[in-house]
């Protein structure tokens, strides 16, 4: 494993080089950097916490949960992918998709810029949106769908974690005003 060749394809994929995401897709030498490269991203952020003097316990409990959570992150993200794409007639298998997620992982070492602020929380936003329109590119290409059903497979999964988290946050605000004060 060149790790090094593994950042830069994670960059063309950000940059959404479509040849790039589907070389990626059918590597199976890509299959470590995949979990590698959002785990450095866990590890970053990590180091935002030391930065801004957090006990080092507190360092080293985020370093293992954010290790841990941005690989099941890959895994599960990819996973409601791969399901959702396959209702559109999606042609990619699960270990294809998941290796250009993976790399998109590379987004997240943005967290590190979390130090600055204003501009640092601005940043992580952006990247977020960002990681919207790289997925779309990477369902596109890698499930052989049109721009219309990636844009679906994508944004149908986030429409439903929304509506969702709508409705547990309201459950939870009414429990919380039905409490006697």
């Amino acid at each position: 494993m060149d790790f090094g060749k593994a950042v830069l394809q994670a960059l063309q994929i950000v940059w959404l080089n479509a040849a790039t995401v589907r070389t990626v897709a059918h590597d199976q030498n890509a299959t470590l950097p995949a979990f590698l490269i959002p785990a450095l991203g866990g590890v970053l952020g990590s180091v935002v916490l030391a930065i801004f003097g957090y006990s080092p316990a507190a360092v080293l409990v985020d370093l293992v949960v954010g290790v841990l959570a941005s690989m099941a992150g890959v895994v599960g993200g990819t996973a409601v992918l791969y399901v959702t794409s396959l209702l559109f007639d999606g042609k990619a298998g699960f270990m294809e998709l998941l290796r250009p997620m993976g790399h998109a992982g590379l987004l997240g070492w943005l967290s590190v810029l979390m130090v600055v602020p204003v501009f640092g929380v601005a940043v992580f936003y952006l990247a977020m949106i960002w990681s919207i329109v790289v997925d779309v590119v990477i369902v596109k290409n890698v499930g052989r769908l049109s721009t219309v059903r990636a844009v679906a497979v994508v944004l149908i999964p986030l429409f439903v974690l929304s509506v969702l988290l709508f409705f547990l946050l309201g459950a939870a605000f009414l429990v919380m005003m039905s409490r006697p004060h």
